[in-house]
């Protein structure tokens, strides 16, 4: 029942984050929260965006090489599933 409760929630932050891509607030954001709440929640949800992680990451690993210093360290669970 939890687990409902938690997916429904997440699920209508991701409608409200694509909303509020043409409508005023913080629609990428929203999106994003609602994909990671999602991801750790869903099974089928975490497959579909572990290569899209990888994807959005690596070109900002790269990045922070040439800058000497990590811009964004990923989390210890992305790093397992790698």
């Amino acid at each position: 029942m939890i687990w409902l409760l938690r997916v429904t929630i997440a699920t209508g932050m991701l409608l409200a984050g694509v909303a509020m891509l043409v409508l005023p607030g913080p629609g990428l954001l929203t999106i994003a929260a609602a994909l990671a709440w999602l991801e750790r929640e869903v099974p089928a949800v975490a497959r579909r965006i572990r290569p899209l992680r990888r994807r959005v990451l690596a070109p900002l690993g790269a990045l922070s090489a040439s800058w000497g210093r990590p811009i964004v360290a990923p989390s210890a669970r992305w790093r397992a599933a790698r």
